[in-house]
C-alpha cells in the first residue's frame, strides 16, 4: 500500500497563495472569462468520465492494453487537474457564483474518474499484471494528492461539509 503523507510540497506555500491572491484580485473583473474556463473544465470532465463509462459498458475494451493506457492517460490528466486546475479553483471558488461549479466539477472528477482508476488498480493487483502494477504507485500518488488538496480547499473556504469524508477515502 503506497501512502503519501501532506507534506507542504503538497499544499500551496505562502508565496504561491500571495500570486493566487494577486491573479485573483487582477480577474475579478473578468468574470465572464472565469465562467467560460469553469465550463470548459466541466466540459473536459464531463468528457473523461464518458469514455472511462464507455470502457467500462463495452466488454471487448477491458483488455491489458486498454487497461494501461487508461491508466496513464488518467494519472496524466489527474496530474494536471491536482497541479493546475485545483489552485485555479481556489482562486475562483470563493465567489458565489462560481462555487457551485467548482464544487460540481470536484464531485465529478472524485466520483468518474478517481473511481474508475482504483478499479483499474485493483484489477490489475487480482490479475497480477505487472504493467498494471508498474504505474500503480505513480497514480495512488496522485490520488492521495488530489484528496489532500481538496480537502485543504474546502477547510480554507469553510465548506469541508459539501463532499463528505467517505466521497474523499474514496482514492
Amino acid at each position: 500500500k503506497v501512502t503519501v503523507k501532506p507534506s507542504k510540497s503538497l499544499f500551496m506555500n505562502e508565496q504561491a497563495e500571495e500570486n493566487c491572491e494577486q491573479i485573483c484580485e487582477a480577474q475579478q473583473h473578468n468574470q465572464a472569462a472565469v465562467s467560460k474556463v469553469l465550463e470548459l473544465l466541466s466540459i473536459l470532465t464531463n468528457l473523461l468520465g464518458t469514455i472511462f463509462d464507455l470502457f467500462k459498458e463495452n466488454s471487448d475494451l477491458i483488455k491489458r492494453p486498454y487497461l494501461l493506457i487508461q491508466l496513464r492517460v488518467g494519472t496524466l490528466f489527474m496530474e494536471t487537474f491536482v497541479f493546475k486546475v485545483v489552485p485555479y479553483l481556489q482562486c475562483h471558488f470563493r465567489t458565489e457564483i462560481h462555487e457551485a461549479v467548482c464544487i460540481s466539477i470536484i464531485k465529478n472528477v472524485q466520483h468518474r474518474c478517481t473511481r474508475h482508476l482504483v478499479n483499474v488498480i485493483s484489477h490489475g493487483k487480482r490479475t497480477k499484471d505487472t504493467n498494471l502494477a508498474k504505474e500503480t504507485p505513480r497514480c495512488k500518488k496522485v490520488l492521495e494528492s488530489f484528496i489532500h488538496k481538496i480537502r485543504a480547499l474546502m477547510r480554507k473556504n469553510q465548506c469541508l461539509t459539501a463532499l463528505w469524508g467517505g466521497n474523499l477515502k474514496e482514492k
